[in-house]
């Protein structure tokens, strides 16, 4: 059930990041980064290529490693 509320909230998100390309009075960025979030909550196999890039290792890598309620979030 959890997998599929994920995957649901996921792609509404993107849909609004989308929208948010086309009328630049609706931010995109944070919709398609959340949307994210919520895909990789969903699909380990999405979340291990998302932890193997270059970008979340050098900028996300330490910050979940520091906050202990991030690190317990994304490990269930």
């Amino acid at each position: 059930m959890k997998k599929i509320i994920c995957i649901v909230l996921s792609i509404i998100f993107y849909i609004l990041g989308i929208i948010g390309l086309c009328i630049p009075v609706v931010p995109q960025i944070p919709f398609l980064i959340v949307g994210t979030f919520f895909m990789a909550l969903a699909s380990k196999t999405f979340k291990k290529k998302i932890t193997q890039t270059k970008f979340y290792k050098k900028h996300l890598k330490e910050e979940v490693e520091k906050h202990e309620s991030i690190k317990r979030f994304l490990e269930t």
